[in-house]
């Protein structure tokens, strides 16, 4: 097992030691596009959460995991993170889901994402 100092080199090691420089470029991005205005201030609070956390399912370098793993890197995180996002979120009465047809919805969107 890594202690702490040893966890922070290896991740200074990653990108030219840039930490966190995708994760804010992403908030940075999601904040600026167009669409962004046209939403309600709780939308707008799960999109920066969502562009925040995105990462938390990335599998990294090492990991075998087929094909979600292309050239060293998971180009599927941010699905995964936006389900496990999602799921959170709902946890912590982020939103509520209403009516039968937001329940299938939201269980549908849940079963796509793996």
């Amino acid at each position: 097992m890594l202690d702490g100092s040893s966890v922070w080199d290896v991740l200074i090691g990653y990108n030219n030691g840039e930490i966190g420089g995708h994760t804010l470029t992403v908030c940075l991005k999601s904040t600026q596009n167009p669409y962004f205005d046209d939403l309600t201030d709780s939308e707008k609070n799960v999109v920066r959460w969502s562009s925040l956390f995105h990462d938390l399912a990335k599998r990294g370098k090492s990991c075998d995991h087929g094909r979600d793993i292309v050239m060293g890197r998971d180009h599927v995180h941010p699905f995964r993170g936006g389900k496990l996002c999602l799921q959170l979120f709902h946890s912590l009465d982020f939103f509520e889901i209403t009516g039968e047809d937001q329940h299938k919805a939201y269980n549908r969107l849940l079963d796509l994402i793996d």
